[in-house]
């Protein structure tokens, strides 16, 4: 039987991936407006830690418990528009910043 994954560990893992560097990208530089997740939950009382909510495999094997979908939206704690403001006002973040859309921008037009 796979592991089981809480839903609260996996919308934490989801968020690390999401602002994760990979050495790979010379650009990390991306801002997400949300992220939608549509999940087949199961929810159980334990003992210890009252109900729990696990995320489910849709196609495992022959159980019996009863699974329910969800959507869940993540959205960034501020808009586009204030951490545009907040880069503009920090005089290392905003020159930085600048330096490292130039560059993304401009990857790969000057390449044989």
């Amino acid at each position: 039987m796979p592991e089981e994954i809480g839903l609260q560990e996996l919308l934490y893992q989801v968020k690390k991936e999401l602002l994760a560097q990979s050495p790979d990208d010379p650009v990390p530089l991306f801002y997400v407006e949300g992220v939608d997740l549509e999940l087949s939950i199961t929810a159980r009382k334990e003992a210890q830690a009252g109900i729990k909510i696990y995320v489910v495999d849709v196609g495992g094997g022959g159980g019996q418990e009863r699974a329910q979908t969800v959507r869940v939206s993540l959205r960034p704690l501020y808009s586009r528009e204030e951490m545009r403001h907040f880069v503009e006002q920090d005089p290392e973040l905003g020159p930085r910043l600048r330096q490292v859309a130039r560059q993304g921008a401009l990857k790969g037009l000057f390449q044989d």
